[in-house]
């Protein structure tokens, strides 16, 4: 079936049930329904409605994508070539949600000619107008990229459309994205910069967590618009940060570079403009696509971000035990790079947006700390090379083929280290929030060769991880007991246990960073860095509540053989895999809980060999994870929602969520404050922040309202 034919079989389908001219028991005669003394419209098509989606005897699931894209399809030529849409479009929209039944893929077995009769009844029952005109509202995710492509046409960019789908040539998107690109450099990536943070921080910046919220912004009414891709801009903007002479930085400049970055993203389409729900009903192969779209959702749309206050006290908690004293690869010290970067952090406390320093500067700060000193720890630490950073990035999507740039080399590398060398002495700070995690990043980096192995490397991070939580729940007054048990005949190793009256969590650490290549969309590393942290931590955690259900207790075993016994004593199970960086919307609750669904009957295998290792792993984890969820689906009560009690933070986030708790019980209502609500953001700060605001709200009327009950004293 294709739009072309569909449209044939609209045309040729006659009066159907007009012929009953609003009579409704004829109406009911000729749906197949006794005529009785309640009769709606309602009835009939509801009647009509079955028999659409009867006439197919399988394939429903394909029926129904087919029908999306002959939908996408048809907008294209509306707004491209200025076809109507109706009566086209309302009886294929009919026809797609009878259709919208959960069954597996399969091949559609059924008559497409009764089907469309069908749906052409049913649009017919209410004599919608023919020739009107449908509101874009509902269907902006078609409309504004189809919009975007018609601008784009009439410059002479070539597009293909593809069976519903907009594409770039290659040819062609090499030709935007260098436009973008010269537009960028003609203005000078620090006046980018500039604009954007100017732009986005009145409205967007939120004082207590040092971070930007933007991003997902979804209209449940369909309101959304394009957005300008910020990240991407900002990642150019650092690639061309000095301009090329002569800058011509006006705002017609700005305006006309931020139209086509927009029309761009918006081809890409990968933004969504009204609530999406990613849990539920999706099997892998649909989900890995939208694990891509998020990915290359948050390059354009998003900026990795870390409140910086917290970028000391993170790095003093994972090296903690190392000497900060030590003389670093001869020419630094720890705490010489801690004081650095406390100098540069409270200079940019206020600013948002570009800062420039200077050695000098920094010198007649730090008195106890030589020139020669600072330069080295500028230079070598904390800086890029004066080449610059991202020098083989152009299009949002090129760290995907890092690998072909030789080892360790990257597309976009801005976000290893937070300063931007300019060669003469001066050092850019691109953004205080933006560049925070980039601190924690390159001193992570800088001491790999104090070190014997990558092995000694990674285990000393990964304890340092948990000695940091455990570190910040002790200062909050919250018990974490940890250690190894065995039950049974089975070994584990508990990282971190908060316990309340109701609810005992499980909280395992992986300090994976999320690969670039993942950040890009790249679907091998996607699924890979997500199996390896996400997963890994909730197959890990699934063990202890298995095990802890099967017996009623564990004894972990700490240290100097200390032992605590946990007793589950009928609560509940939260279970928390922490991520030492953050992961962006692959944190969202919603996104792992469709993750984790997806994959419970996976089973993966790959073309290219050199990956085979890798998802052999990832196999043997997924055979875990079904036999684990098997046992535990029989014991559990919330069978609706096997993976409900399932989250994936990071260590940031975890800081943000303990600055207001006390106690356990404190840690529990924080941590559930956004357990059951979602804005569609996929955004954990801006879900949070939300929640805290209500609640903020709401006691302060409540205490105003209560003022006024008492009255005067």
């Amino acid at each position: 079936m294709d739009l072309k034919i569909f449209r044939q079989m609209v045309d040729q389908c006659g009066p159907g049930i007009t012929v009953c001219q609003d009579d409704l028991a004829a109406m009911f005669t000729y749906v197949g329904l006794e005529p009785a003394s309640a009769m709606t419209k309602r009835m009939v098509t509801d009647a009509l409605h079955k028999k659409c989606g009867e006439s197919f005897s399988s394939g429903h699931q394909s029926v129904w994508k087919r029908c999306k894209l002959m939908l996408d399809e048809m907008i294209q030529h509306h707004v491209i070539e200025g076809e109507p849409l109706e009566p086209y479009f309302s009886i294929l929209t009919c026809l797609r949600d009878a259709n919208r039944i959960a069954s597996p893929s399969s091949d559609i077995v059924g008559d497409w000619p009764a089907a469309i009769r069908y749906a052409c009844d049913s649009r017919n029952v209410f004599n919608l107008p023919v020739g009107g005109e449908i509101q874009e509202r509902g269907y902006r995710k078609s409309f504004e990229p189809a919009k975007a492509a018609k601008r784009f046409l009439a410059a002479g960019v070539a597009i293909d459309r593809i069976d519903g789908e907009l594409r770039f040539t290659p040819e062609s998107e090499a030709r935007v994205v260098a436009e973008i690109e010269r537009r960028v450099a003609s203005m000078g990536g620090v006046s980018v910069a500039r604009r954007i943070f100017k732009a986005i921080s009145p409205n967007h910046y939120d004082t207590a967590m040092e971070r930007y919220h933007i991003g997902r912004i979804s209209s449940p009414s369909g309101e959304g618009v394009p957005l300008p891709p910020i990240g991407y801009l900002l990642q150019l903007a650092a690639k061309h940060f000095n301009g090329k002479k002569p800058l011509r930085n006006s705002t017609e400049d700005w305006t006309k570079l931020v139209q086509l970055a927009t029309d761009y993203a918006a081809v890409l389409d990968v933004q969504t403009y009204g609530p999406v729900f990613f849990w539920g009903g999706h099997d892998a192969v649909v989900f890995f696509q939208m694990l891509r779209e998020i990915a290359v959702h948050d390059a354009l749309f998003c900026i990795p971000q870390m409140r910086a206050s917290d970028v000391i006290d993170i790095s003093k908690g994972i090296f903690d035990g190392i000497d900060f004293t030590a003389e670093q690869s001869g020419s630094w010290t720890i705490n010489e790079v801690f004081a650095i970067i406390a100098r540069i952090l409270d200079r940019s406390r206020d600013i948002r947006g570009p800062l420039w320093i200077g050695v000098d500067d920094l010198g007649r700060e730090l008195p106890d700390i030589s020139s020669d000193r600072i330069a080295n720890v500028m230079e070598r630490v904390l800086s890029h090379p004066a080449s610059g950073p991202n020098q083989r990035f152009s299009k949002p999507t090129d760290a995907q083929n890092a690998i072909a740039f030789g080892p360790g080399s990257l597309a976009d590398d801005f976000f290893k280290y937070p300063l931007i060398n300019d060669g003469k002495g001066g050092y850019l700070l691109l953004d205080r929030s933006m560049c925070a995690p980039a601190f924690l990043e390159a001193l992570i980096n800088a001491m790999k060769p104090s070190f014997a192995s990558p092995r000694l490397y990674s285990a000393k991070l990964g304890l340092g991880v948990e000695q940091c939580l455990k570190k910040k729940f002790a200062s909050k007054g919250i018990e974490t007991p940890s250690g190894k048990y065995h039950v049974y005949g089975e070994d584990g190793d508990c990282d971190l246990v908060v316990e309340t009256e109701q609810v005992i969590f499980f909280i395992e650490v992986k300090k994976k960073s999320l690969t670039p290549m993942a950040r890009a969309g790249s679907d091998v590393f996607v699924i890979l860095d997500l199996a390896r942290s996400a997963l890994k931590a909730q197959v890990q955690a699934g063990w202890h509540e298995l095990r802890i259900r099967r017996r009623g207790h564990l004894n972990l075993v700490h240290g100097n053989d200390q032992v605590y016994q946990l007793n589950l004593a009928g609560r509940k199970i939260e279970r928390i895999a922490v991520s030492l960086p953050d992961y962006g919307s692959f944190q969202d609750r919603n996104v792992l809980m469709g993750f984790l669904e997806s994959n419970i009957g996976a089973q993966y295998s790959v073309s290219v060999s050199k990956y085979q290792n890798d998802f052999d792993e990832l196999n043997e984890l997924l055979n875990q994870f079904k036999e684990q969820e098997n046992e535990l689906r029989s014991m559990r009560g919330d069978q609706n929602f096997p993976f409900y009690n399932c989250w994936f933070l990071s260590l940031p986030q975890l800081l943000i969520l303990l600055d207001d708790v006390s106690d356990a019980e404190a840690f529990k209502a924080a941590i559930w404050s956004t357990r059951g609500t979602t804005t569609g953001s996929l955004d954990f700060y801006r879900e949070y922040s939300w929640m805290k605001n209500i609640k903020a709200k709401a006691a302060a009327e409540l205490a105003v309202a209560g003022e006024e009950r008492s009255g005067p004293n």
